[in-house]
């Protein structure tokens, strides 16, 4: 029995030491972000057995630590000072066995597991005691809003240890004549052990609805809203299964078609310790009298699951390529696609009734406070086994509600996406092709990456509410939402996303010869949906979908992501001096010092993502996720007009104004555009030949050459100090950056 091993070890450590929070810390003058990290890498290869069996692994591991120091004075009590400790090891093989010269079998295992701590620097202290909250861990700092400013603290502390995934997948390829077939299946296990205190000091909110000035709320104690969650350990699981089949048949020489089907299913979450919750929304609920219970899996026949299997998840493929002629290919082809159960991971989701947790707010938008911050917060308490009953959480009728509940619907569907693609390339003389591509990708049923509240007051009995408000002046507009017994009731991942999106892309690429190679791209396209999207480019806070529950269809505008034009180019030049190349090769010494030099170019440039104008106040009194202005003329400026007038001033914002109470807006989700962006990057690099095995290479780059700003979103919320304004960059916008370096090669 032969053996063949193979090894190779990268190790690399990078960033410096700075002391942990606590005693002797020095808040620096700014914002600093330090990492500490170390990666290991480690990859095996070994044939063993025979010449048909091979067997590959990889070893990773990583640690790292990200201490982000506080901006303001006193550490702690912003929300950027914390320290990450983040620990990832994984391990993988695969084995590769060949029955015959038409059939092999792939193998693959995976073994993935995480820490991930993170403490606010405001864990561990004595502000809150030192400033005399009540009622609260005063080890922690507190989370406080006051709406126009900025905030004070953050989410405290979240120990996840382990997160540990598990995958094995195993694939068939088999060769029939002019059909290449493929089968599969894959297994993946993910467990998460969390710890999660993000506000043990409590949150409050403070509003300007009775004081008009939000901090002299503060100042005098009256809270508009407040909670506190600590919750108990949670051991969450969640498997994913998957199967597919694929035919790759080249029917001629000049034309391929793949067939294909693939079929996808998630365990919905559950918590090995049966702590979670659902809702029944219909359920007469004995403490109030109204609809709406608490339900607790795995007790009173609740299942363990947070919603029900969803297994009729099939995705057909079907693609082709066509070779016409020796000058153009033509590819195509459309695919259902299932991005997952739920848009995010879920450790800490829907565990009502197992963590101390409370939440309080005022009944009538602020002008009777939920309470006086000097009382402290109201006693809160993490419930026993026995409390766990149908009217768990619930507030009397005309008393003030004290839980919110956070489900996943029962019967939620898994979302899909359709995609569709075209792509028609032309080889011309020269080395250049150009290519035209269209994509397609149209989603349904995505699930939602915010919560959305269904207890938000009727429109029908909003109305009512306006004119005993009329007439009284007060509206306690509580006892009118679906639900008053509790304080929200929220939907997690509700599955009520669509989205649309067309592109065309036009490229042009020179392929290396004569020394220069060239790709440029231009993209148009069109992007429409219905929910936030992920890491939206808007890069300031406004761009919220969610406004009336009874009025989704106003949700639907350009996504956050929707971009419009974009072009990007990068090239590679070598300069034509020097040995073997067009000028000066007959000379060593200018081969040596003037000759070997190329130089290369990325840039790119991109138009602005859509704007999104929201009310700061919500002033319905119906308790809706947001609210929007109403448009009383055109917000659009003139881009002639200059960027640097009136505080960078971005659009007209006489053209919004705040509804009536009671009301909505009528503006739509999104208007005009914010600033677009460009970026210019470019490198000089050249060879220095030692003898015939050695090399001393030297290379000058600079990120941003141009030295040229790109802009942020402007502030949409009306109602705020800077709406209109532009006052940052985009997130990772940075000076010009000029760095040389030299690297041994031999």
């Amino acid at each position: 029995m032969g053996k063949r091993y193979r090894c190779s070890w990268l190790c690399e450590e990078q960033g410096s030491k700075r002391p942990s929070f606590g005693c002797g810390q020095v808040a620096p003058c700014k914002n600093e972000i330090v990492s500490f990290v170390r990666n290991v890498r480690v990859d095996l290869y070994l044939r063993i057995f025979n010449e048909r069996d091979r067997v590959l692994g990889r070893l990773l591991a990583q640690t790292d630590h990200t201490l982000t120091a506080s901006i303001f004075p006193t550490a702690g009590t912003d929300s950027f000072g914390r320290l990450l400790k983040d620990y990832f090891y994984s391990a993988s093989g695969t084995w590769d066995h060949v029955f015959s010269a038409s059939a092999t079998n792939a193998f693959r295992y995976t073994y993935t597991r995480r820490q991930a701590l993170n403490t606010a620097a405001g864990a561990g202290t004595t502000i809150s005691q030192q400033i005399g909250l009540k009622g609260v861990d005063t080890s922690f700092f507190p989370t406080v809003t006051v709406q126009g400013l900025a905030q004070l603290g953050g989410p405290q502390q979240r120990l996840q240890t382990p997160i540990r995934s598990d995958q094995y997948a195993d694939s068939i390829t088999m060769i029939r004549r002019n059909h290449q077939f493929k089968y599969g299946f894959e297994y993946r296990y993910a467990s998460n052990l969390d710890v999660d205190s993000p506000s043990p000091a409590g949150v409050y909110t403070f509003n300007s609805k009775v004081t008009n000035s939000s901090l002299a709320s503060l100042l005098l104690g009256r809270v508009l809203s407040a909670s506190l969650l600590v919750s108990d350990p949670l051991h969450t699981r969640s498997d994913s299964y998957a199967a597919f089949v694929q035919d790759d048949w080249r029917a001629t020489p000049n034309f391929t078609l793949n067939l294909g089907l693939r079929w996808d299913a998630d365990a919905p979450r559950w918590e090995t310790n049966n702590r979670q919750n659902s809702f029944d929304p219909t359920a007469i609920n004995p403490v109030s009298h109204t609809p709406g219970i608490v339900l607790f899996s795995g007790r009173n026949g609740t299942s363990k699951y947070a919603n029900d299997w969803d297994l009729d998840n099939f995705g057909p493929r079907l693609g082709f390529a066509w070779k016409c002629g020796e000058q153009w290919v033509v590819r195509g082809g459309g695919a259902v696609l299932y991005p997952g159960e739920y848009d995010s991971a879920t450790p800490v989701d829907a565990s009502l009734g197992f963590a101390t947790e409370g939440s309080f707010v005022s009944s009538n938008n602020g002008i009777d406070p939920a309470f006086r911050l000097v009382n402290g917060l109201p006693p809160v308490s993490s419930p026993t086994e026995a409390q766990l009953t149908a009217g768990f959480g619930a507030a009397p009728s005309g008393t003030m509600p004290y839980t919110a509940v956070q489900f996943f619907e029962r019967n939620r569907a898994t979302g899909y996406l359709y995609q569709a693609s075209l792509d028609i390339q032309r080889q011309f003389s020269g080395n250049w092709l150009l290519d035209v591509a269209y994509i397609g990708t149209f989603g349904h049923h995505l699930a939602s990456p915010d919560a959305q509240s269904i207890n938000q007051v009727p429109p029908d009995k909003l109305a009512q509410a306006a004119v005993e408000f009329a007439q009284s002046g007060k509206a306690d507009t509580q006892v009118l939402r679906p639900f008053p017994q509790f304080s929200n009731v929220q939907v997690l991942a509700a599955d009520i996303g669509n989205s649309n999106y067309n592109g065309l892309n036009l490229g042009i690429e020179k392929r290396y010869s004569a020394g220069l190679s060239i790709t440029a791209n231009y993209t148009y396209s069109q992007f429409i949906d219905n929910l936030d999207a992920r890491n939206e480019l808007a890069a300031f806070p406004g761009a919220n979908a969610f406004t009336n529950y009874y009025n989704q269809a106003a949700d639907k505008g350009r996504s956050g992501n929707d971009v419009t034009h974009r072009f990007i180019v990068g090239s590679v030049y070598d300069l034509p001096l020097g040995y073997g190349r067009r000028y000066l090769s007959s000379s060593a010494l200018s081969s040596a010092f003037v000759g070997g030099w190329t130089i290369g170019l990325i840039a790119e440039a991109r138009s602005g993502t859509p704007l999104s104008p929201v009310e700061l106040m919500n002033d319905t009194f119906s308790f809706s996720d947001g609210v929007r202005p109403n448009v009383v003329g055109n917000p659009n400026l003139s881009r002639s007009r200059p960027l640097g007038q009136k505080l960078m001033e971005w659009f007209d914002v006489n053209a919004f104004a705040a509804p009536a109470l009671f009301t909505f807006g009528n503006a739509g989700r999104t208007f005009g555009e914010g600033p677009g962006a460009i970026s210019l990057d470019a490198s000089l690099l050249k060879n220095f030949h030692i003898g015939e095995k050695a090399a001393l290479e030297f290379r000058a780059e600079a990120l941003n050459f141009a030295n040229h700003p790109n802009f942020a979103n402007p502030d949409t919320r009306r109602g705020s100090g800077t709406f209109g304004q532009i006052t940052s960059l985009v997130p990772g916008n940075q000076s010009r950056i000029i760095q040389l370096g030299l690297r041994l090669k031999f």
